[in-house]
């Protein structure tokens, strides 16, 4: 027996996409949260060009909000795609936020 067919719930866009918009160029740009893992990516036509932890985070919020300020730059033309990633590092370093993880303990 079939029963009633299941419907599908996609989750909100404000949870999917943080940020969804062109560079000057013409090019799309997009912040968006893995479905696979906890980090938000930002892609340029559909290649991944930075990503950040959510866990550096107080909250998924927080971390949109990082990525779209960075979005923001890359879209007004104030910040180059050859230089986004250190500027993430420089603004996370601003931000008193660590990223080095420590040492992996050695195997005996």
């Amino acid at each position: 027996a079939t029963g009633a067919p299941r419907l599908q719930m996609k989750r909100p866009a404000s949870r999917t996409s943080h940020f969804d918009g062109s560079l000057p160029d013409g090019s799309n740009l997009l912040v968006k949260l893995r479905k696979d893992r906890a980090l938000l990516m930002s892609y340029v036509n559909g290649k991944q060009h930075l990503q950040v932890k959510v866990s550096l985070f107080e909250s998924e919020n927080a971390a949109g909000k990082f990525m779209r300020e960075l979005a923001a730059q890359l879209q007004a033309g104030s910040l180059k795609l050859d230089d986004l990633t250190n500027a993430r590092n420089q603004k996370l370093q601003e931000q008193g936020i660590d990223t080095k993880a420590p040492p992996a303990a050695k195997q005996p």
